[in-house]
């Protein structure tokens, strides 16, 4: 969990992306700046300290705005275009266009920001961006309520107070030139070439006993005759890189999102004389072979009805040394549903009935879950919070001492109020009261949201053992719940972020760390070292599947031992890495929810809030050959123990 990213995906129950397109054309265009007026000026100014200069020159069709960028320290520098004092209503209108010229010899990455009154923190503002070659003309745009052609911030057309158009840390001197910047399109209008994600609850997705679209079905060396009982396939011969089968698509310029279940049914029936080997599969966008796909295979007597249950979790424990282990399948990109049989097939029939998302029952939880760590060994528990009193302990966890900026995202506040124990829980809830708070730092007021974060700063840090807690996850989309470790070198280390810099044997380890527009069914782990700016590194994953239990919580852990760490959920082994450059600085916990998170474009479900992130438990081990190591010196190098072999833990039922 890394300081507030740049987003790039939406999150909704229906949410677009874009696609290369051609461009539009509108009649009707109301230009927002004239470039050649008296005092245009005091309209413009730079996007950063430095790294920006303009001047009006002579354009194509008139005066235009020529900008000169520079590498700055500011990163991302450019140019603000500011209304007249009196926002410009847009509300006849869809988008916003600028005419943008590449005057250097380097490729330009242009991006524009669409604003409404506000703190930018408060992310009141819609965002796109476009490359322009050297020496090329480009139109760059932003379609109101979108950002990067996703469902973004919902922008008020009728007040829009400025625009941004700027790079992002250029490496060398770059110029372009504005030729003009105007309002065009329609009210309600979407970015050109988008695709719907189709995000359905578990049920039937394909239902054959109603007519099917022959323009979704994709036939390769097959016959196809959909008809209402069912979609009969007859196999050809396979050529060379491709077998003989048929897919159905998703609906034109759509995907299916299917986030709310995890895994897929085919239900298939053979009306042959012989039995049919075949394969179903779900289908991934983008993928050129069945990579990104997962598959399940089927024989089926003559006149028998099967159905083939095809999990999303293909149970690949994640490893990023190992590339067979590193799964691709995501669940929100599906592009269609395809049978396929191979050479024994030829000529053979088969026929699919429906396509269903479900949810699989949760599997059975090992009896060490909660109660030890996953290996055996001597171990000793160093920490544990039932929270069963009335309000957190102050030995172990430490708040918020007054209202602060959520430095992981940029709309809330962070307040002691907003976490607190109840009915045995600890829960941090998000919310936007009805009545803003008043805050004493005015800058806080631009922000709408209520949050809170609970660590065990200055309580508790441990280097080295086994780190789990029993969670249940909020819904609200736009929500980003984690529990993760940061550094923690002590005092002696000198101020705070010196203390739990990533750098030198630091790391930032993300036990759990889920954005609520994954779906109910996977979230990511992740490691970072060696800082978040230039030098920094990563390695993690978001497809790491669970299964609530019963009471709807997951159990997330950590063993980190020296040189190696191991990820489980709910007592399943799902992901490992041995790396000498595994963290050796103690490690304080972390409980956060900020909103919106990678990948959600600001979107947050405002009707669904307030919503809370519970927390049952927090346990703590040590193994007893890591309790005796010397105390954490961050003057000099930490000794790393060889590791004692540990074997593993029985396997839970299957």
């Amino acid at each position: 969990m890394i300081p507030f990213r740049i987003l790039a995906t939406a999150a909704a129950c229906t949410i677009a992306y874009s696609i290369a397109a051609a461009p539009r054309a509108f009649a009707d265009e109301k230009p927002l700046i004239d470039f050649g007026a008296a005092g245009v000026e005091s309209r413009i100014a730079p996007n950063s300290k430095d790294g920006s200069a303009f001047k009006i020159v002579d354009g194509p069709t008139g005066k235009a705005l020529e900008v000169t960028l520079s590498p700055a320290a500011h990163g991302s520098p450019g140019v603000v275009l500011k209304s007249d004092g009196t926002p410009w209503d847009l509300t006849k209108y869809g988008e916003i266009d600028a005419v943008v010229t590449n005057t250097s010899t380097e490729p330009l990455s242009l991006f524009i920001r669409i604003d409404n009154p506000g703190d930018w923190h408060g992310s009141p503002w819609n965002m796109d961006r476009l490359g322009i070659p050297p020496g090329k003309t480009g139109t760059i745009k932003v379609v109101f309520g979108y950002s990067w052609g996703n469902v973004g911030y919902a922008l008020d057309p009728s007040k829009v107070v400025q625009m941004l158009l700027f790079s992002n840390k250029p490496k060398a001197d770059l110029t372009f030139r504005i030729d003009k910047v105007f309002a065009t399109g329609t009210p309600g209008e979407k970015p050109a070439g988008h695709i719907e994600k189709l995000r359905p609850l578990p049920g039937t997705i394909i239902d054959f006993t109603t007519p099917f679209p022959a323009a979704r079905v994709d036939s390769p060396l097959a016959t196809t005759n959909v008809t209402p009982i069912g979609a009969t396939v007859t196999f050809a011969a396979p050529t060379p890189g491709k077998n003989a089968g048929v897919s159905f698509k998703a609906p034109e310029a759509s995907l299916w999102d299917l986030s709310m279940g995890n895994q897929a049914e085919f239900t298939v029936t053979n009306p042959g004389t012989q039995p049919v080997h075949a394969f179903c599969r779900v289908d991934n966008a983008y993928a050129s072979n069945t990579k990104n796909s997962v598959v399940g295979d089927v024989t089926v007597a003559p006149g028998a009805t099967k159905v083939v249950v095809i999990p999303f979790d293909t149970g690949t424990v994640w490893n990023p040394d190992d590339k067979a282990a590193l799964p691709t399948f995501a669940c929100d990109r599906v592009t269609g549903f395809t049978v396929v049989s191979d050479a024994t097939g030829v000529g053979q029939t088969i026929t699919l009935r429906k396509v269903v998302l479900s949810v699989s029952p949760a599997p059975p939880v090992p009896a060490w879950l909660g109660q030890r760590p996953p290996v055996t060994g001597s171990w000793t528990k160093t920490f544990e919070d039932n929270f069963d009193g009335a309000t957190l302990n102050p030995k172990l966890w430490v708040v918020p001492e007054k209202p602060g900026a959520s430095i992981w995202d940029s709309g809330s506040v962070n307040v002691a109020a907003n976490a607190y124990v109840e009915n045995g829980m600890m829960k941090i809830k998000v919310e936007k009261p009805a009545v803003p708070p008043k805050y004493d730092d005015p800058k806080l007021n631009e922000r709408k949201y209520v949050s809170s974060v609970v660590t065990t700063f200055d309580k508790f840090a441990q280097r080295y053992g086994y780190f789990e807690a029993r969670m249940k996850l909020p819904t609200a989309m736009g929500m980003w719940p984690a529990f993760w470790l940061m550094p923690d070198r002590g005092k002696a280390a000198g101020e705070w972020w010196k203390r739990q810099d990533t750098k030198n044997g630091g790391m930032e380890y993300d036990i759990m760390e889920y954005l609520t527009r994954f779906g109910p069914y996977h979230y990511n782990i992740a490691m970072h070292w060696d800082g978040y700016a230039k030098l920094h590194k990563a390695t993690g994953t978001e497809h790491i599947w669970f299964q609530p239990d019963k009471d709807g919580f997951i159990t997330s852990g950590l063993l980190w031992e020296p040189g190696k760490v191991t990820y489980y959920v709910n007592g399943r082994l799902a992901g490992t890495w041995k790396n000498d450059r595994v963290g050796v600085t103690p490690e304080y916990i972390m409980f956060t929810m900020p909103i919106g998170g990678w990948g959600t474009n600001g979107y947050v479900e405002d009707a669904k809030l307030p919503d809370t992130f519970q927390i049952d438990y927090v346990r703590v081990w040590q193994r007893d050959d890591l309790q005796n190591l010397p105390a954490y010196d961050p003057a000099a190098p930490v000794p790393v123990p060889t590791p004692t072999p540990a074997p593993a833990a029985p396997a839970p039922p299957k």
